[in-house]
């Protein structure tokens, strides 16, 4: 880590019979660098749906007593799953900017540098808004998601079934911005790596809140402009897409098999 500049003091003539003394801030400096993600595990989100929101608004505004002997409506899982990604302004997807810099935040714990100081000094920028309700977001380079049903552990103990978007091969261009008179570049390019191998971002991270997670969002940095390029071209191959070529060409050769014969 790169050690803090100290304030410099200037103490005046006058300054000296009056016991004062004047505090020098030094300029802020504040660069910026772009980390190429390349996911090593899936990625998966939970957006608060829009649905939810209103609802609580209704259940707030009505008070308590809309809930009794209230009847629980079927769940739509497809609506849930759609509901659970956070699509841009253009239509694509993406995740929380926000994200990666509360990771690399928690990751200064591991290396023995305030969290407080990190938070003062690590900020991610965003490419894209929510078209929704405008969150800040980092565009995800990848296929569409697929529907991932699994259980989830609520705070009362009891277990719920969500349905939510999992990118099993994705990648990221993360801007990070950082207050270099805490950093250098290697030292975010280091803690960069710590939060990929061991924070993760989205849901069932290393890092998670409620559980020790279950290895999602793990991810590495790019070697070099081929491995980038060629993680990219990877993540945006539809699995569906190409499940469908190779049953396609493989029906085809049984075809030509049974014709010779």
């Amino acid at each position: 880590m790169a050690h803090a500049k100290q304030t410099s003091t200037t103490v005046t003539d006058a300054g000296k019979a009056k016991g004062e003394t004047r505090i020098v801030i030094p300029e802020l400096n504040l660069p910026r660098v772009i980390f190429l993600c390349i996911g090593e595990s899936s990625l998966v989100q939970q957006r608060f749906s829009e649905k939810s929101r209103q609802q609580m608004i209704s259940d707030q505004e009505a008070g308590s007593t809309t809930r009794k002997g209230r009847k629980l409506p079927p769940k739509d899982f497809k609506a849930c799953f759609e509901a659970a990604q956070h699509r841009t302004e253009a239509g694509g997807w993406g995740h929380p900017a926000s994200a990666f810099r509360n990771a690399a935040i928690s990751a200064c714990r591991i290396c023995n540098f305030h969290m407080t100081k990190g938070k003062l000094s690590i900020f991610s920028k965003a490419t894209s808004l929510d078209s929704v309700d405008a969150t800040p977001l980092v565009d995800i380079i990848a296929a569409p998601p697929e529907m991932n049903i699994s259980p989830v552990r609520l705070p009362n103990g009891s277990l719920d079934m969500r349905a939510r978007p999992m990118w099993k091969k994705w990648c990221m261009a993360v801007e990070m911005e950082y207050d270099a008179d805490q950093f250098t570049e290697k030292d975010m390019y280091n803690l960069m790596v710590r939060v990929g191998k061991q924070v993760g971002i989205g849901e069932g991270r290393h890092d998670s809140k409620g559980s020790c997670g279950v290895g999602w969002g793990c991810f590495r940095l790019a070697e070099s402009e081929a491995d980038w390029k060629q993680a990219c071209k990877e993540a945006l191959q539809n699995p569906k897409s190409l499940q469908k070529k190779v049953t396609k060409k493989a029906s085809k050769t049984r075809s030509k098999k049974c014709a010779r014969r």
